[in-house]
């Protein structure tokens, strides 16, 4: 499940099965955003970053992630 408000923007997405994508969820990489199975990304996460890829990964509200440009939260 995605959420209607979530904004993945990218020029390479690819989610897998069971992935729940929750509300204010904002993923801006311009390289690709790989999402694999049974992820969940909770709600207010902001992402921005060259690549992203989360597999069976779990992101909770206030997460913080290292990207290959910088840091998000």
């Amino acid at each position: 499940m995605i959420s209607k408000n979530a904004i993945l923007e990218t020029n390479d997405l690819q989610i897998g099965k069971n992935v729940v994508i929750g509300d204010n969820v904002e993923i801006r990489c311009p390289e690709k955003i790989h999402i694999g199975d049974n992820s969940v990304l909770t709600k207010d996460i902001k992402i921005n970053c060259t690549s992203f890829e989360a597999g069976e990964y779990d992101l909770d509200t206030r997460s913080l992630v290292r990207c290959s440009t910088g840091v998000s939260s």
